[in-house]
């Protein structure tokens, strides 16, 4: 039987009814996979026959991308670290304090350094009425450096602490102490308060960045002249 027709041999010689018949079919499947809709299509309709989903959807990528962004900003702040801390490089001095067991006054003196978040250095408990009495008594340890440990810096706010050896209350005894200081920086001045391991309420006092050459209280015939620094 022939199942073309005459026509098809006519318009295309050398191909006979059954070559044509057998063809049809297969022309027919690519025409359906030429128009057949595709995935994106397919999950376009789906998403403007449902508004709420592209929405979500829509609102789910906003927040992947400002999450991405949020973190992409931190760590350029953190690489970046002269846009994100303030500067604590250098020397500070604070106010006078009072020691509760010599019945003294001193002052701190920290020089610090920053490397990115960490923050190290040295700290001293500096007692004027001990200067030229070094060696005897309870200003045997006066003036003695201790390590900066556990450093901190996060913006303005610094932390970190420092381990003493003390005179005690009793005669010629010494104990092992440890301060932890947590300030926050404005300028030239830091804000602290400082806590230890007894039962002694936090202190707050303010530091204050100076140059260490000629600054210091001087020796006068053994004695110490010293300049109380009071705040403004």
């Amino acid at each position: 039987m022939d199942f073309a027709g005459p026509s098809c041999c006519r318009e295309f010689p050398g191909i006979s009814s059954r070559q044509w018949a057998d063809r049809t079919p297969i022309s027919t499947q690519e025409k359906m996979l030429e128009h057949s809709p595709t995935l994106v299509d397919r999950l376009t309709s789906r998403l403007k026959n449902n508004p709420v989903t592209a929405v979500l959807i829509m609102v789910g990528l906003v927040v992947i991308a400002l999450a991405g962004f949020t973190d992409a900003l931190k760590k350029l702040i953190h690489v970046i670290p002269a846009f994100y801390q303030a500067n604590v490089s250098g020397d500070w001095r604070s106010d006078f304090l009072t020691d509760p067991v010599i019945k003294a006054d001193f002052q701190y003196i920290f020089s610090l350094k920053a490397d990115r978040d960490i923050l190290y250095g040295t700290a001293r408990r500096l007692v004027p009425s001990c200067l030229g009495h070094e060696d005897s008594g309870i200003c045997k340890n006066h003036d003695k450096p201790a390590a900066v440990v556990d450093g901190r810096i996060n913006g303005k706010e610094i932390s970190f602490s420092c381990n003493w050896r003390l005179p005690s209350s009793e005669p010629w005894k010494w104990v092992q102490m440890r301060e932890s200081f947590h300030g926050r920086i404005n300028g030239d001045e830091i804000r602290f308060i400082r806590q230890d391991g007894s039962n002694a309420p936090a202190a707050e006092f303010l530091c204050r960045r100076f140059a260490p050459a000629g600054d210091e209280p001087e020796k006068q015939n053994g004695t110490a002249t010293t300049t109380r620094h009071n705040n403004k």
